[in-house]
């Protein structure tokens, strides 16, 4: 919603599909735009079987590159991003934790 789009460091991502809304997946796409602080998921999914999560950011302008990105979200034209109230952040676990140099390897493999 517009208040949010001005100050919140969250972003909503709708029709994740099931199998893909894990932080597992969506750390590491997310993260190419800022530091990902958490990821919830909700446990429900909809009739299509897709699910909504949140992504919190350490810093607003992050979440907006995050927004502003055109690409489609996991290769899927059907997942949307945008504005979510902030996010009370639960710590992402270890495994969703991928450092930067790992990151960088990943993005240059899918490049090639």
């Amino acid at each position: 919603s517009k208040e949010w789009n001005a100050t919140s460091e969250t972003v909503i991502v709708t029709n994740v599909p099931e199998a893909q809304c894990t932080a597992a997946m969506l750390v590491p796409y997310f993260g190419r735009f800022g530091k990902v602080l958490g990821v919830e998921c909700d446990s429900q999914s909809d009739d299509k079987r897709n699910r909504t999560a949140r992504v919190a950011y350490g810093a607003h302008g992050e979440a907006r590159g995050a927004i502003s990105c055109v690409e489609a979200v996991l290769g899927n034209r059907f997942i949307q991003v945008k504005w979510g109230p902030p996010l009370d952040v639960k710590p992402l676990p270890d495994s969703c934790r991928i450092d930067a140099a790992q990151l960088q390897q990943q993005q240059q493999q899918q490049q090639h």
